[in-house]
Order: structure tokens, then C-alpha cells, then sequence
């Protein structure tokens, strides 16, 4: 599952997978293009990535508090959330007018994880009536 897309506007047109997770059989697999340069490999946020992505790879990531939203497409009248998840857990979409809550499970929005990423499409958008509101993916059930 490509987890990045990113080009090179001088070289290609179109946008190439730079960041992937996978299964394999029972086996998982992570992988990057990314870390040619030195800038590149001695910035925190890709050293995060690398040692993230590792450690999933090997099983061994066991911060569950984390989740990582790794896109909103926003599509009308519907826009499609996508994070990082672990398969055959179980989690739910909330919505809140205000960051800090108070936190409501949206409508029929749980999710059980089949791969590395999972992707929840939140249908009629354009019901919720506010200015603003606030989406957050919950782990429900390790």
C-alpha cells in the first residue's frame, strides 16, 4: 500500500510512490526511495519514519496511542479519511466540533483493518452545518 507520493517537478509529471507497507504471506514489509542525500537521512522526521516503518516491519511496534492519519481527499459531497493501521484491529472515526472535544462516533464508522492502511469515506459531508469539524481515527479493539 503506497503510504507517500511525491516528483520531482523538474523531472517527472506525474506523482511516484516514495513510501509503501505491505504484507507478505505472514511477513511485512516496509520501503522507501527516500534518504539519497545527507539533508535527507540527518532530518528527525525521516530518521521517525525509518525506525517506525522498521519496527512495524518487525512487529515490535507497540505504540498503539499513535495513529497516524496519512491523508483526507476531500471529494463532494463525501471526503475519504486514510491512516496507518494494523490488520484485524478495530477502529472508529469521531467527529467534534472543537479539537478538544467532546468526541462522538460517527454513524456505522467502524472499521476493522484487512491491510497496513485503512480508509474510511465519510458520506454527505456537507450535512454537518458548522463551520468547522474535527475528525480523529480511535483504535477500538487491538
Amino acid at each position: 500500500m503506497p503510504l507517500a507520493r511525491a516528483r520531482d517537478p523538474e523531472v517527472l509529471t506525474t506523482n511516484q510512490v516514495v513510501i509503501w507497507a505491505n504484507t507478505y504471506g505472514s511477513g511485512r514489509v516496509f520501503g522507501t526511495t527516500l534518504g539519497h542525500a545527507n539533508t535527507t537521512v540527518s532530518n528527525t522526521v525521516y530518521l521517525d519514519l525509518l525506525t517506525r516503518g522498521l519496527l512495524w516491519a518487525c512487529g515490535r511496534l507497540d505504540d498503539v496511542a499513535d495513529l497516524r492519519v496519512t491523508s483526507i481527499v476531500e471529494t463532494t459531497p463525501n471526503n475519504v479519511v486514510r491512516w496507518l493501521s494494523v490488520p484485524g484491529w478495530s477502529y472508529t472515526i469521531e467527529s467534534a466540533l472543537y479539537a478538544g472535544g467532546p468526541w462522538n462516533p460517527l454513524t456505522n464508522a467502524s472499521v476493522t483493518a484487512s491491510n497496513v492502511t485503512s480508509a474510511f469515506v465519510i458520506t454527505n459531508f456537507a450535512e454537518f452545518d458548522e463551520p468547522q469539524r474535527f475528525f480523529r481515527v480511535r483504535l477500538s479493539d487491538p
